[in-house]
């Protein structure tokens, strides 16, 4: 494995799974929100297409935004759909088409980052299916990796898998990132290694897409160092307690009257609400599939506006990073600022009220935790990273009104001289008490990465891709885990309860594991060989047995029976009697409501 990095790199053996087939089976269980998809339509090319509705709106981006690159369509079949863009100095684009095909290219060509150098290459992504979410696709080193994967003839799923392992990626992380400030995969490690590679960015692309290809088990790593930058609902959070307590200059409504700061105070704000823009492109992919997927998530963000009020926080946001900057009439500005922030006044609890399912309405926390036991028979760290991220977008957005409102109530303070003091501490004890509840609505973590429950059995499952030697006693197991008590080795009738599909049809290898949900650290990197616990002895030989291991593989899963002091053995079970472990324990439902999100009307009883 080769690493490319801007530092030294530190981060452990990660991978990913896709999600899309829970995504899919629940859009086709639940209906697909909104405008209707037309099918029967021709694309450019004369192929019959499933059409959706547009605009198609995004952001391109490598170390930077890329600034005035042309952005094109084609359909599933390479053929061009009419409509084009050019990127703004944000790589910002919108293609305002009526219809679109369901499967859709995106492609931008050419452009320049924001020191001025020219991006020699045409990035691109696949979505498939795809609709207009809230933040628009983004256009990446990873996303045109992806995407080329896919025009290889890949499926897209297996794609996603493939491509997570081989970019060491994070558990849960959506391809579709941002990946503007993550700590797993650093554009600007990825294009110093293209510069080095002699190929240019767009050879050196088809490269890294062969040698993804070539086995499960390939790995490049393209890293920032240790960038682990706190939540954007963390830093939000600090703004707001320095907004309340008056203990720094961030917060006494200076930022937007330009009165008494200090540059470096205004410096080092201006660069925490960048951070908070930052973090929330990581998450706002795994948001998005989910909104353009799931019908119930749809409707409730529609209803409680949260559309156009995460579009205003935005612009807002916006406007108060640029008040530094502004060289007209700062007076007038000011007002208009602070009035324009003051009009979300009366909005200021529709993130708790969807969050929460006020006003009998389903909270979208429940209905996203629902989705993700769709067609999974396990709930795994993929599963709960995923509604961390889903949460913690809306909370992070309303810890920015909030923010805005305080440094608002600040700002006409300044201008009247009529202390804001009381209202703030309201509104700040307020938002406190919706968001212990909706934050309270969230999962106990499970102990590790290849932790994961057997949602219908409840039965927790832990298991390691490193080859245990022996088989008559449970190994060290981490602490974290082995405080969880009660692990014991699995039975066949377990493990095949667990893990065999009775649909002979079907693959029900590793394959079938992953798309189950299983935790992809386990078994991305291909064939698994796990024991179980029965052994028979021939008592005429003790030091000879046959002990059963279950080997996982694509499409061929069986038992073998590994008999001691035989060394002809399947050549992937490195050694006489070596297999990978597998541990499981059984839990109350009372324990399972802990960790199963779906299940948190329980956790209240």
């Amino acid at each position: 494995m080769t690493t490319f990095s801007l530092a030294p790199a530190t981060s452990p053996w990660r991978l990913h799974i896709s999600w899309l087939r829970a995504c899919v089976l629940c859009f086709a269980l639940a209906g697909c929100g909104g405008d209707s998809a037309v099918t029967g339509a021709s694309d450019a090319g004369g192929t019959t297409a499933t059409l959706v509705p547009g605009p198609v709106f995004g952001k391109v981006s490598l170390d930077g935004p890329v600034a005035g690159a042309t952005v094109s369509l084609q359909a599933a079949n390479g053929s061009a759909w009419p409509g084009s863009a050019v990127t703004d100095e944000e790589g910002m684009f919108e293609i305002p088409a009526e219809q679109v095909p369901q499967g859709l290219r995106i492609l931008a060509s050419g452009g320049t980052l924001p020191d001025g150098s020219a991006v020699s290459a045409t990035l691109s992504t696949y979505v498939e299916p795809f609709g207009a979410g809230l933040f628009g696709e983004q256009i990446t080193a990873v996303s045109t990796l992806l995407d080329r994967l896919h025009t290889a003839g890949w499926d897209l799923e297996t794609a996603q898998v493939r491509l997570a392992a081989y970019l060491q990626l994070e558990p849960g992380r959506s391809l579709y990132s941002g990946f503007a400030d993550a700590s797993d995969f650093n554009s600007a490690a990825f294009q110093r290694a293209a510069q080095e590679s002699g190929l240019g960015l767009d050879g050196f692309i088809d490269q890294q897409v062969a040698q993804a290809m070539v086995s499960a088990e390939s790995r490049q790593a393209f890293t920032g160092g240790l960038r682990l930058s706190p939540f954007g609902t963390t830093v939000a959070l600090g703004l707001i307690n320095g907004a309340v307590s008056k203990l720094s200059g961030t917060a006494t409504g200076e930022l937007l009257s330009g009165l008494g700061v200090g540059q470096a105070d205004h410096a080092e704000v201006m660069a925490q609400l960048r951070l908070i823009e930052s973090k929330l492109d990581e998450v706002r992919a795994t948001v998005d599939e989910a909104v353009k997927r799931i019908a119930a998530l749809q409707v409730e963000i529609k209803q409680g506006s949260l559309d156009t009020l995460i579009s205003r926080i935005r612009g807002l946001m916006k406007d108060l990073r640029n008040m530094a900057g502004y060289s007209g009439d700062r007076a007038s500005k000011q007002l208009e600022v602070e009035n324009a922030i003051l009009s979300l006044y009366g909005l200021r609890t529709a993130f708790a009220d969807v969050l929460n399912g006020a006003l009998a309405k389903e909270s979208i926390i429940q209905a996203y935790a629902e989705s993700l036991h769709v067609g999974q028979r396990f709930y795994s760290v993929e599963h709960y990273r995923r509604l961390i991220d889903f949460v913690e977008l809306f909370d992070s957005y309303n810890l920015q009104m909030h923010y805005l409102l305080i440094e608002a109530f600040r700002s006409r303070e300044a201008r009247t001289g009529k202390s804001a003091q009381g209202d703030i501490e309201m509104l700040v004890r307020d938002m406190e008490e919706e968001r212990d509840l909706y934050m309270g609505r969230l999962p106990r973590a499970l102990p590790d990465d290849t932790t994961f429950i057997h949602a219908d059995t409840l039965r927790m499952w832990h298991s390691s891709r490193d080859y245990y030697v022996l088989h008559d006693e449970i190994p060290r197991l981490p602490a974290a885990v082995a405080a969880k008590g009660g692990w014991r080795k699995p039975e066949l009738s377990v493990v095949t309860q667990a893990f065999k599909q009775t649909d002979r049809n079907r693959i029900d290898g590793n394959v079938f594991a992953l798309q189950q949900g299983a935790p992809s650290k386990l078994f991305a990197g291909g064939g698994i060989n796990m024991w179980t616990s029965e052994c028979s002895w021939d008592v005429r030989f003790v030091s000879i047995g046959t002990c059963w291991v279950y080997h996982f593989a694509d499409d061929n899963p069986m038992y073998i029976g590994v008999t001691r002091n035989n060394d002809s053995l399947p050549s992937d079970l490195v050694s006489t009697n070596r297999a990978h472990y597998a541990v499981w324990r059984p839990m109350e439902q009372a324990e399972a409501a802990m960790y199963l999100p779906w299940l948190y009307s329980q956790r209240q009883r």
